[in-house]
């Protein structure tokens, strides 16, 4: 937690060295106890190293507004919100049935299933909102739609660069290191790479960027991501929105896994946008 505060505190430009460390800690205590009484670290929700994470970084920005594009089981959200400042909260995915936090405990919350982050409306963004995208959507296409919405903050899941893209079946594509980085992609490159399942998969088409094209009798499917001037181009326009951006820590440095898991990359970036 001292090293989230330390963190947070000098990419918001925040003093963070009067905040009680032994009274956070005791109030964590308690929030990691109700998340643990609702089976929130379970395969799908963010691991008990990301719950801290965003615990402490909530503390930090103490936000009055927090939108979630992607809550399934509720693990991040849940950790989010804990924090006092709030004053509504949006919950976005399709399948809200997932959610194991029960509703009476989010009585700050709106809950959207029939709508994506790009078609909601909100009135009045405070400066100190965040938005967090765990919905493998086009990341410079989110970063495009929060700022038009009018947000300064945001952190993105599932946006890594070409190794933990190669990880995953649905990646946020174009991710965060592609459009920071969007000077070295050139239009006709193709990345293709495996992805293995232990359950059949329809073949499918997400986001018009990345296709299943072939799927082997062992549950091991190709996926191909072509670079065209088109998603350059995109990159490049997120890219000139972006004021500052960072990883955030990764807490595996002090926490084991409860769960047996791949190796997987499990990066998070935080951006404040400009002015």
């Amino acid at each position: 937690m001292r090293e989230a505060f330390s963190f947070y505190g000098k990419f918001f430009n925040i003093n963070t060295t009067e905040l009680d460390l032994d009274m956070l800690i005791e109030n964590y205590r308690e929030d990691l106890e109700e998340a643990n009484s609702f089976n929130l670290f379970q395969v799908g929700g963010v691991r008990e190293k990301d719950h801290v994470n965003f615990w402490c970084l909530s503390k930090v920005l103490s936000p009055q507004l927090y939108v979630e594009s992607g809550v399934f089981i509720g693990s991040s959200l849940h950790a989010f919100s804990k924090s006092s400042t709030l004053k509504k909260i949006i919950a976005i995915d399709p399948n809200l049935n997932a959610l194991r936090i029960p509703k009476q405990n989010l009585a700050t919350t709106e809950f959207i299933g029939n709508q994506d982050f790009s078609q909601i409306q909100i009135d009045d963004i405070p400066e100190y909102s965040l938005a967090y995208f765990d919905d493998h959507i086009n990341t410079a296409s989110r970063i495009i739609q929060a700022k038009q919405k009018g947000f300064k903050y945001l952190l993105f899941d599932d946006s890594t660069g070409f190794e933990g893209v190669c990880q995953r079946l649905y990646p946020a594509t174009p991710t965060v290191p592609m459009i920071v980085n969007w000077e070295i992609l050139k239009p006709s490159q193709v990345i293709e790479w495996t992805w293995s399942s232990p359950v059949p998969l329809k073949n499918n088409l997400k986001n018009g960027i990345k296709k299943i094209i072939g799927t082997d009798s062992i549950n091991n499917t190709r996926v191909q991501l072509k670079i065209d001037e088109t998603l350059i181009q995109q990159c490049k326009e997120a890219n000139s929105l972006i004021k500052q951006y960072s990883k955030i820590p990764d807490f595996g440095e002090f926490l084991p896994q409860t769960l047996p898991e791949i190796v997987i990359d499990t990066t998070k970036y935080i951006i404040e946008l400009i002015d």
